[in-house]
């Protein structure tokens, strides 16, 4: 049997998160150990996925993004210039103070963690989940890092990995496959930006289980996924076509999980105004641009 599917980018990040929920090294931890999340769009769902209940969406839910004005930055993350530049901001400025980690202890939530905790008591069995903004051809992928802090809360996830040895996966829809290689992206924009749209960041390419929507659909249904065509229009720029073949057992699976996914949507992303924001790397605050449409 074969079946076309079409998935937006958030159905992904759902479908994909199905995925990420069940496979085996996840469960283990989940019981066992720890899973720690950043948060994002993609790590959104997985929450709902391992614990059935969604993240407060009403705190920090994500943190650098990419909206149409602009690279930009969570509007709860940062403070009014009318306000004391201390607190959380500072707080944001050091990634080993990070607060806002996802961190679940033996399928409990837990609270209170902050990223050095978790580069402390992380280890072998553990998982550690990152959205990302680039996957390439070698399967590579990459972070853009627009904090203060030289390697951002990846950086300090990479290296702390390296030591204690738990699993670090990045859920990654096709949309942002990038052509070419990301290390060498990273070469040339790391020299130093002179001029961005928003927030100027660094990229930071590294290693680790990334699982897309062709890994997604061949581990829930055991088929083979091809994609086949990407792009739309309406309300589906960015999406992806992908076709699995298998058995009628095999195909049939995965008609039931894309079609549990369609119509996924997202919570509303809360970008700052341009002229009160107060992120220190950001070409816009204090600017008006005419393409700018703050409310």
């Amino acid at each position: 049997m074969l079946a076309e599917f079409v998935f937006t980018p958030t159905e992904s990040k759902h479908l994909i998160a199905k995925a990420v929920a069940r496979l085996p090294q996840v469960q283990n931890a989940l019981k066992n150990g720890i899973v720690a999340m950043h948060p994002s769009t993609s790590t959104y769902y997985l929450m709902k996925e391992l614990i059935g209940e969604y993240p407060d969406v009403d705190k920090v839910w994500v943190t650098g993004m990419i909206v149409p004005k602009a690279q930009c930055v969570e509007a709860h993350t940062q403070l009014k210039k009318s306000e004391k530049t201390t607190g959380l901001n500072k707080a944001l400025a050091n990634a080993g103070t990070y607060p806002h980690t996802y961190v679940i202890v033996k399928g409990q939530r837990t609270y209170g963690w902050v990223l050095n905790d978790l580069t402390e008591k992380m280890g072998k069995g553990d998982i550690y989940v990152k959205g990302v903004n680039g996957y390439d051809a070698e399967g590579r992928v990459a972070v853009q890092i627009g904090s203060v802090d030289e390697y951002g809360t990846i950086g300090r996830m990479v290296a702390a990995r390296k030591v204690n040895g738990f699993e670090i996966i990045t859920p990654v829809g096709l949309e942002k496959l990038v052509p070419g290689s990301l290390t060498e992206a990273a070469r040339r924009i790391n020299r130093g930006i002179d001029y961005s749209m928003g927030v100027k960041s660094r990229l930071f390419p590294f290693e680790a289980n990334a699982i897309t929507e062709v890994q997604a659909l061949e581990f829930l249904s055991g088929g083979k996924a091809v994609p086949f065509s990407a792009g739309g229009v309406g309300g589906a720029e960015g999406a992806i076509s992908i076709a699995v073949e298998g058995t009628e057992e095999q195909v049939s699976a995965a008609i039931a999980v894309a079609e549990s996914v369609k119509g996924s949507q997202l919570p509303p992303i809360h970008s700052p105004q341009c002229l009160d924001c107060s992120m220190p790397s950001c070409y816009l605050c204090g600017v008006k641009k005419p393409w700018v449409k703050d409310e």
